[in-house]
């Protein structure tokens, strides 16, 4: 008599949907109940193209008793020892308990690099233009980050890549006409302080920093892709205000997702990067200053099982009376 996992190949990929059962000859009986063990980091789900929403579903405790399971992998790692405990009710009504297992080497991509050059919060262009704002980076000068990453994927599959970027906001404004100002969600009147979509998802799209052919790209099964085109010069105008403050906070996301049916997108690395701005405008001789600033890299590229989640997209928000 047999019992085994089925559905299951020795070699995967993160990302790639798993589905495993049990299978056993008919003397064992019936199976009554499962419970299975599964090592490293997985979940049920991610909905991840969304331009408004994205959202990561864990796997339920009640799906690790079911006798199907479905799940996907997000970190790699070979020789993961997948276990399922069963047990078995005969027609005499006789229970036996037997453990199964299923070895699995799950393969994810490398970041070969992840790197950024950053640059500073200025005013410009320099006063008194009336387009005038308060910017990390001068595209005339130096872009606030430009990202400089290498990727390659496993040679399991042919597979897909993008980068997501997600931002939270805290900016505060004054009117000429002293009313006090925030940047906030629609519908709301205060900042936010989640983390939502930074415009785009993905971030870098066909044409917009070339040569970075733009995301989705596809990329051969053991091949690699690099960027250092990809930058972000965040800015914001002071026209209209006699005091300005830029609060950002942003996180960039590299993703994978493999060429296999029902996959999904994982997270295969992430840099965090922030940028601070102040300025007044002098009543007397009409001209901006700033009072201070910070920005760069607060948290260098490197591997993550982190997904990128949000509920809101950043272009729709705006300025707003604060209550």
């Amino acid at each position: 008599m047999t019992v085994e996992i089925t559905g299951g190949s020795a070699e995967v990929t993160v990302g790639q949907k798993i589905k495993l059962g049990i299978k056993f000859s008919v003397g064992w009986g019936v199976l009554q109940s499962v419970e299975w063990t599964i090592p490293g980091t997985y979940v049920k789900d991610y909905d991840g193209d969304g331009q408004m929403k994205a959202k990561k579903t864990d796997l339920p405790a009640a799906d690790l008793q079911k006798a199907t399971i479905e799940f996907y992998w997000v970190d790699g790692a070979d020789g993961r020892s997948v276990k399922a405990n069963c047990e078995f009710r005969s027609s005499a009504g006789k229970t036996t308990k037997k453990e199964v297992t299923a070895t699995f080497d799950v393969k994810a991509p490398t970041m070969d690099k992840f790197a950024a050059a950053t640059d500073q919060v200025r005013l410009r262009p320099a006063p008194p233009a009336a387009t005038q704002r308060i910017s990390f980076g001068d595209p005339a000068i130096a872009q606030g980050i430009r990202w400089d990453w290498k990727i390659t994927v496993p040679g399991t599959h042919d597979g897909y890549v993008k980068d997501v970027q997600t931002i939270k906001i805290d900016n505060v404004a004054v009117t000429t006409a002293g009313v006090k100002m925030v940047r906030a969600v629609p519908g709301t009147t205060k900042a936010s302080p989640d983390y939502h979509l930074d415009t785009d998802n993905p971030y870098s799209l066909p044409n917009d920093y070339p040569p970075c052919p733009g995301f989705p790209h596809k990329i051969t099964k053991g091949g690699s892709f690099a960027d250092t085109s990809t930058f972000d010069t965040p800015s914001n105008m002071v026209a209209g205000y006699k005091h300005l403050k830029i609060d950002r906070d942003f996180r960039y996301y590299i993703m994978y997702r493999p060429d296999t049916p029902g996959a999904i997108w994982v997270p295969v690395a992430k840099a965090e990067w922030n940028c601070h701005g102040e300025a007044d405008l002098d009543p007397k001789t009409g001209k901006w200053a700033l009072k201070g600033t910070s920005g760069g890299i607060t948290s260098a590229g490197a591997a993550t099982t982190e997904f990128p989640e949000f509920t809101s997209n950043s272009k729709l928000h705006a300025f707003v009376v604060e209550k």
